[in-house]
């Protein structure tokens, strides 16, 4: 459409009606050629893409997956991360969230975390989740987790790794130990390992055959699956069955079993044990007290000398089969060396040396 002009007089003067309409069918043609044309150079673009073969990117594998009820397992896979620009690589890239362990392990990880990625304590005990010490090996076991810290598996724990074809690797990290437990009201102060076989069998009944009151023992235990259970039987009871807890002496948590203890109405009756670290780091109770056995006070220093006769430890876990390059492999290396040592007995915890 042209801009109208002006005639002799002034008077505007506009393109005659029919040379309009032929602009406009111009304008259409063009616009017509202009489409057919767009479509012609998109039906080449698609068919140049299809001749190259553009494929969709691969998934990345997933670490750590087990073959669950075949009998076989998957060889872990090392994760990748991504680092940030200007920052150094984390060496422990994907394993952060594939830690697991028993309860008291937690301020373990919670050290490490604090070290290795500069966060707050507080940060720290947000991320460091256990889910007790038989979970986290199944865990293990059926690829949920790349590595747990433990105390040592039990006939359970094996026999399921066993079944699903998985080989574990259980590596020392630092020392700890069963402890037996009184009321601070008993008079008792030690007990011997055969006294307490003896008391575990039912062989001793009474706190006055073991140098105490007249009071009735009441031997309390842990759950069958549970760490301080483990340690209990391999430890002190050996080839020896112990007595069947009735329901009111089995307690399902280490500090439940403390409370017990604790209790006003078992002052000069009940018995217990727990793990050195949970005990006296952890759960602390001045209405308890800790046993010599064999006549040695558990402490940092018996433990670590290997003076104290039920000495134990916690363990870094994993599959037999990660691989050599694996986060989970680096991670058990630094905590082995002497900078892991000491973060790991600034925590808490009896060191190896």
């Amino acid at each position: 459409m042209e801009i109208p002009s002006r005639g002799a007089g002034g008077t505007p003067r506009r393109t005659p009606l029919p040379e309009r309409g032929k602009e406009t069918m111009k304008t259409r043609e063009t616009s017509k050629k202009q489409g057919l044309l767009f479509l012609l150079l998109l039906a080449l673009a698609i068919g140049s893409l299809a001749a190259g073969g553009c494929q969709p990117a691969a998934a990345p594998p997933v670490s750590g997956t087990g073959s669950a009820g075949t009998g076989s397992a998957k060889t872990s896979e090392s994760p990748t991360g991504t680092t940030a620009p200007g920052k150094a690589e984390d060496p422990y890239a994907g394993l952060w969230d594939r830690i697991d362990g028993s309860t008291a392990t937690i301020p373990l990880t919670e050290g490490i975390l604090i070290d290795r990625l500069g966060i707050s304590p507080e940060e720290a005990a947000s991320r460091a989740v256990h889910s007790k010490t038989d979970m986290a090996y199944r865990n293990l076991i059926y690829g949920q987790a790349d590595l747990i810290f433990v105390t040592a598996p039990s006939e359970g724990v094996l026999a399921s790794a066993e079944e699903e074809g998985v080989e574990l690797e259980v590596i020392p990290v630092t020392k700890d130990a069963l402890v037996f437990l009184v009321n601070a009201e008993n008079p008792v102060d030690s007990l011997t390992q055969q006294q307490l076989v003896d008391i575990y069998t039912g062989q001793i009944t009474n706190w006055e055959e073991a140098g105490g009151s007249d009071a009735a023992i009441k031997p309390f235990q842990r759950p069958l699956a549970s760490g301080s259970q483990t340690l209990f039987l391999q430890l002190l009871m050996k080839d020896v069955e112990p007595t069947q807890a009735t329901p009111d002496l089995e307690m399902a948590s280490m500090g439940g079993l403390i409370d017990a203890v604790a209790d006003y109405d078992n002052a000069a009756a009940s018995l217990g044990y727990s793990v050195f670290y949970y005990a006296t780091d952890m759960y602390l109770s001045d209405q308890v007290k800790l046993l010599e056995v064999d006549g040695v006070k558990p402490t940092k220093e018996t433990i670590a000398a290997g003076e104290y006769p039920l000495g134990s430890y916690y363990y870094a876990v994993m599959r037999k089969d990660t691989a050599a390059d694996h986060p989970a492999r680096r991670m058990v290396d630094w905590l082995l060396s002497s900078e892991g040592q000491a973060v790991a007995e600034k925590a808490g915890y009896v060191p190896l040396q």
